[in-house]
């Protein structure tokens, strides 16, 4: 079975990409669950998006460029 991918806005993922550990909490307080979902699924993507984000910043060498 195929996990649901969510959409996450390009600041939530960059942020995210670097505080992997605060996921938890963001999800918990900050996301509104719709039918059948649940936070782990939320977790999971967020968690999935925002290190394929990190990986993709970190391969095109755009992380040197940052301030």
């Amino acid at each position: 079975m195929k996990m649901k991918e969510f959409y996450w806005n390009t600041e939530t993922l960059e942020y995210y990409s670097l505080h992997q550990n605060e996921i938890p909490n963001f999800v918990k307080f900050e996301c509104d669950l719709e039918d059948g979902e649940t936070e782990e699924d939320l977790i999971k993507d967020l968690t999935k998006q925002s290190k394929q984000y990190y990986k993709n910043l970190v391969n095109n060498d755009t992380l040197k460029y940052r301030k």
